[in-house]
């Protein structure tokens, strides 16, 4: 949906349509970090509950040792406990937080990223085993208290939801006093996220697939942040990837490129098959167009998020620009038939 130039579409407009769902509010973790303040070891296991298997994923994807990032896990978790008393809300998130702690417990231990084809969001991170009793007996040499042993309880975890085709949001948490929202974010391989301006600033944590944000290219354990008022027009992933995304629900989003048709898929695929477009394009980088035609659909481009690069087609070696769904469309055709 087009909204009037007076009212742009915002990415609460979007995530928040579904007046129906179950939001967890930014109150309620900040709730369990002023607990975890006064040595409530019941709210630190809830917040460790929540939070333990993006934070292992993240470091795993950076150390890529199941152990060490065992080992490095409990230490965030256990510097969340010593320091939950300087935690100001007014700083950042829960969330953020907390994936801060796993970042300065990682940092300096690269690893070869390992790139795989995330193709669905579901059951996404990894099931890592709980190590929550050696963080309670850490705990208990320091208080002198037995070791909390927490009664096994049901837990409903937050729905993925379908925020557009391809793209799907789990909601953790939603701040609506500062307009902040923490959640995990899934591309499909080749679906491009709409071009935006950040209202805030935004943080972004990768854990799984390869992901482009204008000319640079993102690996699993990656971070980037974005500081409030710029913005991305080209980010797209060939993969399919999934993040932890720390962000502005006042995010503008601007009008999505052409949508994609069969008629579409089948000239880009006619295109491929004569020769017109390339099958390989070596480097491409993403920007506004400045009414360049599309190679693929033979539209203007206009103000559009467009790709561009250099390839060969047919005997000569020339610039090739493409809106990006356009280009996503490109990305699916040339691959190999099954």
């Amino acid at each position: 949906m087009i909204q009037p130039e007076s009212q742009p579409l915002t990415l609460g407009d979007v995530l928040y349509a579904n007046k129906g769902q179950a939001l967890v509010s930014e109150h309620t973790w900040v709730g369990l970090v002023r607990s975890i303040a006064a040595r409530d070891q019941h709210a630190l296991h809830a917040l460790y509950s929540q939070t333990y298997g993006v934070v292992f994923t993240w470091i795993t994807r950076i150390v890529s040792d199941w152990e060490a990032a065992e080992d490095l896990t409990l230490d965030v978790f256990h510097d969340v406990w010593r320091t939950a008393a300087s935690y100001d809300p007014a700083s950042g998130s829960v969330v953020g937080w907390v994936m801060d702690k796993a970042r300065s417990r990682a940092i300096g231990r690269p690893s070869p990223a390992t790139i795989d084809v995330v193709s669905s969001p579901a059951d996404i991170l990894w099931p890592s085993t709980s190590r929550w009793d050696l963080l309670a007996r850490r705990i208990a040499a320091e208080t002198g208290e037995e070791p909390l042993v927490p009664a096994p309880e049901p837990r409903a975890e937050p729905d993925w939801l379908e925020v557009a085709p391809g793209i799907s949001c789990k909601l953790l948490a939603t701040d609506t006093e500062h307009d902040r929202v923490s959640m995990l974010v899934w591309l499909a391989p080749g679906v491009p996220y709409p071009p935006h301006r950040h209202a805030g600033v935004e943080e972004l944590y990768l854990l799984h697939g390869e992901l482009m944000i204008e000319s640079r290219r993102l690996y699993p354990g990656d971070y980037t942040r974005a500081a409030p008022g710029s913005g991305d027009l080209f980010v797209w992933s060939g993969t399919g990837c999934m993040c932890v995304l720390l962000t502005s629900a006042r995010d503008v989003l601007r009008n999505a490129p052409p949508a994609a048709t069969e008629a579409l898929r089948s000239l880009i695929r006619s295109k491929l098959q004569d020769g017109r477009l390339p099958y390989n394009i070596p480097r491409f980088s993403g920007g506004p167009g400045e009414g360049q035609t599309c190679d693929a659909c033979d539209e203007l481009i206009a103000d559009q998020m467009l790709v561009q690069g250099i390839a060969w087609v047919g005997w000569d070696r020339r610039p090739i620009q493409m809106h990006v769904d356009c280009f996503a469309l490109w990305d699916q055709e040339r691959q190999p038939q099954s």
